[in-house]
């Protein structure tokens, strides 16, 4: 079996694991385990920015302050996009979860760009070893178990159905499979940029993180209470998990 056939099953793979335990986990929260994994899924993104992929890029040799430069870039193009091309899907609408519904399209992209990512790193294990490209592969989808529980929560309570949502995350986990199949062929160019793009990726989360629990700060009820709290455990979470699998 050659390199490249095992590096396409390996990330399928990876991805069939991470989003079947994902989608086990929060496609069918009520509305209270709603509103928890909401936080739960917003402090999995940060921890995501702030202990695996802002660490990754300066491992990979990215200076700090191109690390924050590329962070802010990531704030501010996801700000932008949110204030031009999803203007039209107003916070203010009435509705279950109307006040998620921006966040929703976000949420697909920055995934989709932190699964190019992904896809290069498993890229690069397979160039120095099969053994070590499945591993690489397997210990992604299980640090991302969290995040991927936390992104179909968000999704689902922007008023997705579940088809929607499984749909769209297969679509986001392809992203992983081209990265990884262009990244194998090309990757003394591509790996040139896998620092900043991890910066760029890390700044996006912290954004969408934000977008997302910000409707949930303007209710009563103890709401915000409830999502810093699970904000919180989300982040022990991937923070514990990604340590561990290091």
């Amino acid at each position: 079996m050659s390199s490249a056939f095992q590096l396409v099953l390996a990330v399928s793979s990876a991805a069939v694991v991470s989003l079947g335990c994902a989608a086990a986990l929060a496609l069918h929260p009520g509305p209270v385990l709603t509103r928890r994994l909401i936080g739960f899924g917003a402090g999995a993104l940060v921890a995501a920015a702030a202990v695996d992929l802002a660490p990754d890029a300066l491992r990979g040799g990215l200076a700090p302050g191109a690390l924050v430069a590329a962070m802010l870039a990531g704030v501010a193009g996801f700000a932008l996009l949110e204030r031009t091309v999803l203007r039209g899907h107003s916070h203010a609408d009435a509705g279950h979860g109307s006040g998620f519904r921006r966040a929703a399209p976000l949420v697909l992209l920055a995934d989709a760009m932190h699964n190019v990512a992904d896809g290069v790193v498993v890229a690069a294990a397979f160039l120095h070893s099969p053994a070590t490209g499945w591993a690489t592969a397997f210990a992604i989808a299980a640090h991302e178990i969290p995040h991927e529980a936390g992104a179909f929560a968000l999704l689902r309570a922007a008023g997705w159905t579940v088809r929607a949502t499984v749909l769209w995350n297969v679509v986001s986990a392809l992203a992983a499979l081209a990265a990884a199949t262009l990244a194998y062929r090309y990757l003394a160019t591509v790996s040139r940029w896998l620092p900043a793009l991890l910066g760029v990726v890390a700044g996006s989360f912290v954004y969408v993180a934000w977008v997302s629990i910000r409707p949930l700060l303007d209710r009563q009820s103890g709401a915000p209470r409830v999502a810093f709290s699970w904000a919180a455990i989300g982040a022990f979470a991937v923070a514990g998990l990604t340590v561990l699998l290091r």
